[in-house]
């Protein structure tokens, strides 16, 4: 299948959203902490089980892409972003907020995973992809 640019600008847009999405809910930790009573260390640990899961995910993604494909990764990284952000509007208590975020995690490793594969090993980028190994 060819590679073409509008599919390069599209798997770029896609990593740009999720990425901006993963500091969407930053301010509203805030909030969250003064509702449900949380200190500094939930907090940071909000912020850490996301770093987590995308590194995690990150190690798993590629050979997943490999055996399933590109397409059937990105639109399930779509579908966990999108009940991720949907767990954070409605989450009721720090636990799910937790969850939410590891949920975020996995959607932005998978995305950046199967995306950035697909950018880095197109045939007309062969010869830079090369480059990096």
């Amino acid at each position: 299948m060819q590679y073409t640019r509008a599919a390069f600008w599209l798997h770029a847009a896609l990593l740009t959203v999720f990425i901006g999405a993963s500091s969407a809910p930053s301010p509203l930790y805030e909030f969250y902490a003064r509702e449900w009573g949380l200190g500094p260390a939930a907090v940071t640990v909000v912020f850490a089980v996301y770093a987590v899961a995308v590194l995690v995910t990150l190690l798993i993604v590629g050979s997943l892409a490999d055996h399933v494909g590109t397409r059937p990764v990105l639109l399930g990284a779509v579908g966990l972003q999108v009940a991720a952000m949907m767990t954070f509007a409605f989450a009721p208590g720090p636990e799910v907020l937790i969850a939410a975020r590891a949920l975020q995690g996995i959607a932005t490793g998978a995305a950046m995973g199967a995306a950035g594969q697909r950018c880095l090993l197109s045939k007309a980028r062969a010869g830079a992809a090369a480059g990096l190994w």
